[in-house]
């Protein structure tokens, strides 16, 4: 039920993160680029990385200290949460493109 709701979490959060980006930019009078998803991925990737393994990413003595070590779970918590942020990521930036050609073409 946690990983559900973690999933959850992470695909909200990069929709929105990835909408506050793209309209900052359409407010500059800015095409969003496609380097935005990737940018939200890996974003909320290093912040569910803290999020789930908070103060123990910051004392080494606690990394071995478990069946497995966060030395090798970090990188895959990190991986599997970018890929699941670089989806929602990547329809808000197609959206804003597409809202942005609209625009272009209506003047």
């Amino acid at each position: 039920m946690q990983s559900i709701l973690l999933i959850l979490v992470v695909a909200a959060a990069s929709t929105y993160a990835a909408s506050l980006v793209c309209r900052v930019l359409q407010s500059c009078h800015r095409r969003p680029g496609w380097f935005v998803a990737p940018l939200v991925a890996a974003c909320l990737g290093s912040l569910a990385v803290l999020a789930v393994f908070q103060g123990d990413l910051f004392r080494p003595s606690k990394w071995d200290s478990g069946k497995v070590s966060l030395a090798m779970m970090a990188p895959i918590c990190f991986g599997v949460s970018s890929f699941i942020a670089i989806i929602p990521a990547w329809y808000v930036v197609a959206h804003y493109r597409d809202k942005a050609d609209e625009t272009d073409a209506q003047l």
